[in-house]
């Protein structure tokens, strides 16, 4: 029986909700993309940035107003987006919400689990133009996108702050799997170290004492990376090929 309990258990799909993101709305959409009736709707992209696939079935979208729940037997599948309809016209399918998004005035919008209460994350989208998008860049801010990307990485522009001091070095790059950072100032507060696999997930993360350090990337798989600082004299974002 125990051994029966444990097959089981080890069928039962890990649902890891935290994972799922949304990635990139729009409130104008006039000639981004159209959906499947031709129609250039408002659109909510979520993203799974997980190395599995995740059932979102049941999770609840929410704006200033509404409440809508995604319909049972969604699965986005890993690094994959999906795209909802925020078109009012449910009607028209599956992924078409019972809401529409303001642009003018820019609101709410929420990603709820089930239960309609346990917030999975939440943005305040802001008054977009026409065919802007608003969504979430490589390094975890949210950014208004001239060139929206619907099912794609969201091409927001990196800020890159090496003028935080001219000092600062970090080498070799490409990285054969050592990594060594070099701030050139003296070290108050500890430095957060963050890097980032080109699909936006987090795959490192250290606090550094000390203000020359080496960071040890064997673990991880030859590609190409996002670096992320946050030092006490600024912020600092750049892109790290490893090589193997």
């Amino acid at each position: 029986m125990n051994r029966l309990l444990i097959t089981l258990f080890l069928l039962i799909p890990i649902c890891a909700y935290s994972q799922v993101i949304i990635n990139e709305v729009q409130s104008s959409n006039s000639s981004t993309i159209a959906d499947n009736f031709g129609e250039f709707d408002d659109w909510i992209e979520l993203y799974n940035p997980d190395d599995g696939p995740i059932d979102i079935s049941g999770l609840v979208l929410k704006d200033n107003v509404d409440t809508w729940r995604i319909p049972d037997n969604t699965v986005i599948l890993p690094n994959e987006f999906l795209l909802l309809w925020a078109d009012d016209e449910e009607e028209q399918g599956a992924y078409h919400t019972n809401f529409k998004l303001s642009a003018a005035n820019g609101e709410f919008l929420g990603l709820f689990a089930s239960d309609s209460i346990t917030e999975i994350e939440s943005i305040n989208i802001p008054p977009l133009s026409e065919d802007q998008s608003y969504g979430k860049c490589i390094d975890g801010t949210w950014s208004v996108i001239s060139d929206p990307t619907p099912l794609a990485i969201n091409g927001c522009q990196l800020t890159n702050t090496e003028e935080i001091n001219n000092d600062l070095a970090i080498y070799p790059i490409p990285s054969y799997g050592i990594l060594h950072v070099d701030l050139g100032f003296p070290l108050n507060d500890p430095v957060k170290f963050y890097l980032f696999s080109i699909n936006g997930k987090l795959v490192l993360e250290k606090n550094y004492h000390l203000n020359s350090f080496t960071v040890d990337l064997n673990g991880l798989v030859a590609d190409l990376y996002i670096l992320k600082l946050h030092t006490e004299k600024g912020l600092y974002i750049k892109k790290i090929l490893l090589s193997k």
